[in-house]
């Protein structure tokens, strides 16, 4: 078939489709998070469980840190792994030094078999000194191996109250520590190792401290980079907050710049929480009043070279007073989730917002919520396809887990300019964020194709989904034997063209009133794909709504491509 011809084609078999083909897709759409497990600790013990979590493949760790045991109020943590679909208790964490309202497990993080569990309330040089514990698995068997204090400890640092953990970097943050007679001002702390050796190796502060910034609020590391929460700091306006990003060059870490939001009021609590990815930050402001009192928002912030600047300001799409959006946020791999937990208005629960970054833009897709649990999402620990989100508030607290399948290929030719062929009539933004994509009159990142599920032959659960088209209008999923052009695409209507050979016609479908569609028939079995076979995916759809090469012109565009290898 070629290019000329697809057209006519596919356009025949769209005009031929009832209207009642239109419809949201439904509760088990694959694109949902569907929870996987309730987490709880054994025996009513727990309290306060779900406070913390941390996530890393196939282990959870959960933090407790006001469970009661040994006749004081020390704190725990807990050890998940999963087995098949169910997660199962691998241990119960608690130090080896228990303090009364230690606040053991307060923080957590977690990367491979170690572990870094705060207690910002542990009391060795002093009421609230702080102290971070290190565990380390080893055939299956948890032990304290490391306890990390600050070298100049002293009463009131809440040391430990955020910890991070990358590489051989454990970060830590100290919010309530006075620098320079700045009380409150906040710092936090560098150490290196691992196992049980860690070195002290540096102590940070902002450039600017100033009293009850709690700079060290909350922390987060991406490689040689650091993102620190100052969460009543001075920034659009005093006590607005403000974060800190840090990278690190010639053995040290150093501040690369102070992050504000544009619009930032008085006790917004912009810092309050934090995420970094590579060149990307996500900071949240739980009492932002944009739409209504303590709404709350989140900011994206991206770096180019060594500059940051906004991008985006994230709200959530049903917001209400004393949500506390921006409560806590996660960031990985074009996925964010930002909570608005911590309370909820009597018009109903919080939750956790899912958004995704198809291209330019971050766009709200879900949101997981439960019926009346109030601190649902008090933490969220991302890591690829699952999330564990916490709710301390549901005595004694529980962790859920969420997953989502997989994708089985990956995307290709969204006209970037100097990689793909250039979408035509310079409708593709201005080419300076790859993958932007070809633009539609309805979304200015354009359509987006993705794919989820297992690709094997024999079960044939593969799923396409398409989102960024034209709501209530139509569009045709379409298979290839080959890409186009190489794979950089040819111009084809107001997009690009860039699954072609010999192409198989899957299924038409509407979008729904949020622009997103996805396949609901067998593709292996429609495509006739055998065990080996690679395939390239498109979906064409129609643009009635100002489309960006003028109206009568071509009133069509097409997705990105997308390749899937199928098994056996």
């Amino acid at each position: 078939m070629t290019s000329k011809r697809l057209p006519l084609l596919v356009a025949s078999a769209l005009w031929l489709l009832a209207p009642t083909s239109l419809s949201r897709p439904p509760a088990d759409d694959p694109w949902l998070w569907m929870q996987e497990a309730q987490l709880t600790a054994p025996n009513g013990l727990g309290s306060a469980f779900g406070v913390s979590a941390a996530l890393d493949g196939e282990t959870a760790l959960i933090g407790a840190y006001t469970e009661q045991w040994g006749g004081i109020e020390p704190g725990a943590a807990y050890v998940f792994v999963r087995s098949g679909s169910s997660w199962i208790q691998e241990a119960r964490l608690v130090p080896n030094d228990p303090a009364d309202d230690g606040r053991f497990g307060f923080s957590v993080a977690l990367q491979g078999d170690q572990a870094l569990i705060g207690a910002y309330g542990d009391d060795d040089a002093g009421d609230n000194t702080g102290s971070v514990y290190v565990f380390e698995r080893s055939a299956g068997l948890w032990n304290q191996v490391a306890k990390l204090s600050a070298p100049d400890a002293g009463p009131d640092r809440w040391f430990g109250h955020a910890v991070a953990l990358g590489g051989n970097v454990a970060l830590i943050g100290a919010p309530a520590d006075s620098v320079a007679g700045h009380n409150y001002a906040g710092s936090a702390y560098v150490f290196i190792g691992s196992g049980a050796s860690w070195t002290f190796l540096q102590k940070i502060e902002a450039s600017n401290p100033s009293s009850t910034s709690w700079f060290g609020w909350c922390v987060d590391l991406s490689t040689t980079t650091a993102l620190i929460g100052a969460q009543l700091g001075n920034g659009a306006a005093y006590s607005s907050g403000a974060a800190y990003v840090f990278t690190k060059y010639g053995g040290a870490w150093h501040e690369q710049v102070k992050l504000v939001a544009s619009d930032g009021a008085q006790y917004d609590r912009f810092g309050y929480s934090v995420a970094v990815d590579g060149d990307t930050a996500l900071v949240g402001a739980p009492e932002d009043q944009e739409l209504g009192w303590g709404t709350g928002a989140a900011y994206v912030f991206e770096r180019s070279g060594s500059s940051w600047s906004q991008t985006q300001k994230i709200l959530a799409s049903d917001a209400v007073a004393q949500d506390k959006f921006g409560y806590a946020v996660a960031l990985e791999a074009g996925t964010m989730m930002v909570s608005a937990s911590y309370y909820h208005s009597d018009a109903g629960p919080g939750g956790v917002y899912v958004f995704h970054h198809p291209k330019d833009e971050w766009t709200e897709v879900e949101k997981l919520s439960l019926a009346v649990n109030e601190s649902f999402g008090r933490c969220i620990a991302l890591d690829g396809n699952d999330v564990v989100l916490g709710d301390p508030s549901d005595w004694p607290g529980h962790a859920y887990v969420y997953s989502r399948p997989p994708e089985p290929g990956f995307r290709y030719c969204f006209g970037d300019p100097g990689v793909d062929t250039p979408c035509p009539c310079n409708n593709d933004n201005d080419g300076s964020v790859p993958g932007s994509g070809c633009d539609n009159g309805t979304f200015a990142s354009g359509a987006q194709l993705t794919a989820y599920g297992a690709p094997n032959v024999a079960a044939d659960e593969v799923f396409l989904r398409t989102t960024n088209v034209e709501p209530h209008n139509s569009g045709l999923y379409f298979q290839g034997t080959n890409q186009v052009n190489g794979g950089a695409g040819v111009v084809f209507g107001d997009g690009l063209r860039c699954a072609g050979g010999q192409v198989v016609r899957l299924q038409v479908r509407f979008a729904d009133e949020s622009g997103a569609n996805r396949t609901t028939i067998p593709i292996a079995q429609k495509g006739g794909v055998s065990p080996g076979d690679i395939r390239w995916y498109q979906y064409w759809y129609r643009t009635t709504v100002a489309p960006p090469c003028g109206p009568w012109v071509n009133d069509f565009n097409t997705s990105n491509g997308y390749s899937i290898t199928w098994t056996p």
